[in-house]
């Protein structure tokens, strides 16, 4: 699979992700004909849309900036909170996807050690926007104040009890050590698109919970 080059590739990169995760039948997850109370499967779909032009000029601004504006596309499109996570994690792996090295984990890393206080400030309010449910309170660096530190010092403090924060603090360790690995598996053993993804998201379900659904639902 060669790497992706220009905003444009971003962009299809983005709303192919976002189709292909929301037709997906997860377990706990939106897929069609199974909706959560307040969201649907289209809803998913139209967010995919709604922040694929976003995150392809994310070269363009500081990551907090692209998370603030592809919330802010989505609340357009749905009033539901269908894709605060997807835009999280994809926003510093579209920011790093046109740098000049080789390695993109490599360039993920020096994004997320770039970020400032800004960034931090702008995910903040992006986060309270898009109306996430069930983060609880922190004595540190808490959602509802502004934050003193930097965006991955702020996903630091919550790595262990959140898989995006723990994302950020680990360079990105689930989706390019376990994740991209499983679906390239996957796709070898000869798994369609929607069951591939279905076998990775199992994968690591059997390795750790879901905090999302956690969150919801409980463990």
């Amino acid at each position: 699979m060669s790497r992706i080059r220009t905003p444009a590739e971003i962009a299809a990169a983005v709303e192919l992700a976002c189709r292909l995760e929301a037709e997906a039948p997860k377990p706990g997850n939106v897929y069609p004909g199974r909706p959560f109370r307040n969201m649907s499967h289209q809803d998913f779909l139209v967010s995919g849309v709604a922040i694929g032009p976003v995150l392809a000029t994310a070269g363009d601004r500081p990551l907090g900036q692209t998370i603030l504006a592809a919330v802010e596309a989505t609340r357009r499109m749905t009033a539901a909170n269908t894709n605060l996570g997807i835009i999280l994690l994809m926003a510093p792996l579209a920011k790093a996807v046109l740098a000049s090295a080789t390695s993109l984990r490599a360039d993920v890393r020096r994004v997320l050690a770039a970020t400032t206080v800004a960034d931090a400030e702008q995910s903040y309010t992006a986060i309270r926007l898009a109306g996430a449910g069930g983060l609880g309170s922190s004595g540190t660096q808490d959602l509802s104040g502004s934050p003193t530190v930097n965006l991955l010092e702020a996903m630091r403090l919550a790595a262990d009890r959140d898989a995006i924060a723990s994302e950020y603090a680990t360079g990105f360790a689930i989706t390019f050590s376990e994740t991209l690995p499983s679906l390239r598996q996957a796709r070898r053993d000869g798994l369609e698109w929607r069951d591939a993804v279905v076998e990775s998201y199992l994968a690591l379900l059997a390795t750790r919970p879901d905090t999302l659904i956690a969150r919801k639902l409980g463990n």
